[in-house]
């Protein structure tokens, strides 16, 4: 009996003799296995994408600008000695100035705007003659005083004489600039501004009180502009001449146009107005081909240019469907008698997809794509 149990007793010693042997054995095999699937894991796998037709389209910010046909500072009239060039009247801020109207009124005197091609540059009086005398008498019948018409073209003669005494008198002035009697006519210079179109505008509010002189003369413009839209360079590249022009600043958005020519190369980069640390990005700006009349949208309105792949449906593929190199680009497609590599070349792209074209007809709407390097 003893014996017996002296043999169960040492077999019950040998066998837990054995159990770290295969504790570190299973360890061993569990550590392996877990090593074999994070290997198949790091394989890649085929994954596949399809080509698709359509049109890709992308809208790229820009700003509208606006440039006034003309520009002038405003300058006062020549007033007597011991006069001090102080607004005593002024429109309304952001009124429309009318040709034949006042700008502004300067110690007690008015700067009337009239339409003309040659820039006031002297007193004009009887037996005057030139572009800008004809300017004058152009405006003077424009203002109701036909009887102007009897002096010949250009030439200041008592028709236009009698026609300037009219006209100032109907805007309640009996002196020129100078505060000589109206007696003969005579418009003293800078009683006139000559613009070549109006309407036109003050680029900053005048007030009453304030010195019309120096460095604080405003600017005054014709509302005429042309207009132009700028894009980032990088966007630039992208631009085709007749590409819709959209503002969103209206509801619903309102398409003002089409691109027209660039204009000129990309301005050099200026610092940013914000931070003078920073470099605003180079910009360039094309034509805008509208039909609409814009005078009433500011210079700056955000706009937004579409491109379009074309405008017929293309061959359109996900990005990511696309390899390699800088002097080539490649797709790999996959057919029932295998894959194989077919160059392409890529225009637009937009949201992860870009349009392809290639000279192997064996690419198409609906075929089948490898993405290449794919992993579990």
């Amino acid at each position: 009996m003893n014996r017996g149990r002296a043999l169960k007793l040492l077999a019950a010693v040998g066998i837990i003799s054995l159990i770290p042997g295969v504790l570190v054995v299973a360890t061993r095999a569990a550590i392996a296995d877990k090593r074999q699937q994070s290997e198949a894991q790091r394989e890649p796998i085929p994954t596949f994408a399809t080509v698709r037709t359509g049109v890709l389209e992308v809208w790229l910010p820009g700003q509208l600008r606006r440039t006034p046909l003309f520009s002038a500072p405003l300058r006062g009239p020549s007033l007597p000695a011991g006069y001090e060039p102080t607004i005593t009247q002024v429109v309304a801020p952001g009124a429309p100035i009318l040709a034949g109207s006042r700008i502004v009124e300067v110690a007690t005197r008015p700067v009337f705007l009239f339409v003309g091609g040659t820039p006031a540059f002297r007193d004009m009086q009887s037996g005057d003659r030139g572009a800008d005398i004809e300017a004058l008498q152009s405006g003077l019948v424009a203002a109701g005083f036909r009887g102007v018409r009897n002096d010949s073209s250009g030439a200041y003669g008592p028709a236009t004489a009698a026609g300037v005494r009219e006209f100032y008198a109907r805007n309640g002035y009996a002196t020129n600039a100078q505060g000589a009697a109206l007696d003969g006519g005579r418009v003293a210079l800078g009683d006139v501004l000559f613009l070549p179109s109006a309407p036109a505008r003050l680029t900053r509010p005048l007030a009453v009180g304030m010195s019309l002189s120096g460095n604080s003369a405003p600017v005054i413009e014709t509302i005429a502009s042309s207009y132009s839209v700028e894009l980032h360079e990088a966007d630039a590249a992208r631009v085709h001449p007749d590409d819709p022009v959209r503002s969103d600043a209206a509801t619903p958005p309102t398409e003002l146009g089409r691109v027209g020519a660039a204009l000129q190369p990309a301005h050099p980069s200026e610092p940013d107005a914000g931070n003078s640390d920073q470099v605003a990005p180079a910009t360039r700006s094309f034509e805008l081909l509208t039909p609409m009349v814009l005078d009433s949208w500011p210079d700056k309105t955000a706009v937004r240019v579409r491109v379009a792949s074309s405008n017929t449906s293309g061959l359109i593929v996900p990005s990511v469907a696309l390899s390699g190199t800088p002097e080539a680009t490649w797709v790999q497609l996959v057919e029932a008698s295998g894959s194989s590599v077919v160059n392409v070349r890529v225009g637009l792209c937009a949201l992860g997809e870009c349009v392809i074209t290639s000279a192997d007809q064996s690419v198409h709407s609906g075929s089948k794509l490898l993405i290449p390097n794919t992993t579990r």
